[in-house]
């Protein structure tokens, strides 16, 4: 946001140059094209109340310019951008509305819908990030992402599934933090099993280090895994709750830190 005063989410324009309407150029404030969590990113959207543990790292809305292309009846996807920043979530460590650099972060995916039998529907997504660290005054600091996406549909069922990686180096001299994240993913479930009531069951875990020149190192090994309700009240009412249960691995001390959340989501 403008001085934590003003946040403007999404400010774009699109252009459609063709008659078909298959290709979109974007320019503004837009959502990512990394992965496929972008696309519930809000609470609104959201089955779930909590988004997954990598979220952090895919869904921020950079400023730029994007182009989408669209071939063979829609089942092949190409998504491209050129912005100032990288498309990170604005709390985190690596994020940055204003370029302190004169570099541009490039990102991209491809994805592809076989035909499949039975009214199942299956997305295939791969993309990736590289650019300036946000942060940093330094050109060369390379910042980077990687990853795979899935996403089955089956009626009033979604599977989804997501998996990263990525690094930022970071910077002493301009106290900027580094980035190491070794692995992250997610496997989600999604079903309306009666129009009103639904239900959700995710597993995930990240695997990452972020430090601080040598003052400090937050090490990750995480696994969470989710169990929640979703209730549609009306158009404009949801009620969801969660469940999450939270562990370490790879010899992380474990403390009691499950959690039980919920939401009432009001859109007019």
């Amino acid at each position: 946001g403008w001085g934590d005063f003003f946040n403007v989410d999404i400010a774009q324009v699109e252009w459609m140059p063709t008659e078909s309407g298959k290709t979109s150029l974007f320019i503004g404030k837009f959502e990512s094209v990394i992965g496929i969590e972008y696309r519930d990113r809000r609470a609104s959207q959201r089955f779930g109340v909590t988004p997954s543990l990598i979220q952090r790292y895919t869904s921020g809305t950079p400023i730029g310019i994007k182009a989408r292309s669209k071939f063979f009846d829609d089942r092949l996807v190409f998504a491209l951008s050129v912005t100032n920043g990288s498309s990170v979530v604005e709390p985190f460590h690596f994020y940055n509305e204003l370029d302190t650099n004169a570099a541009k972060t490039v990102s991209g995916r491809i994805s592809f819908r076989p035909p499949m039998p039975w009214g199942l529907d299956l997305e295939l997504g791969v993309s990736g990030l590289a650019g300036a660290q946000d942060l940093s005054r330094v050109s060369t600091n390379l910042a980077w992402f990687v990853g795979f996406d899935g996403m089955a549909t089956f009626r009033d069922f979604v599977l989804k599934a997501q998996w990263l990686r990525g690094r930022a180096p970071g910077s002493i001299h301009e106290r900027v933090y580094g980035l190491d994240l070794k692995s992250g993913g997610y496997l989600e479930a999604n079903w309306m099993f009666i129009p009103w009531l639904g239900v959700l069951l995710r597993g995930e875990f990240r695997d990452a280090l972020v430090w601080l020149a040598d003052e400090r190192a937050y090490l990750t090994k995480s696994f969470r895994a989710t169990v929640g309700i979703r209730a549609v009240i009306n158009a404009h009412l949801v009620a969801k709750a969660e469940y999450l249960f939270n562990g370490e691995f790879g010899g992380v001390p474990s403390i009691p830190n499950d959690i039980f959340t919920s939401s009432l989501v009001c859109t007019f």
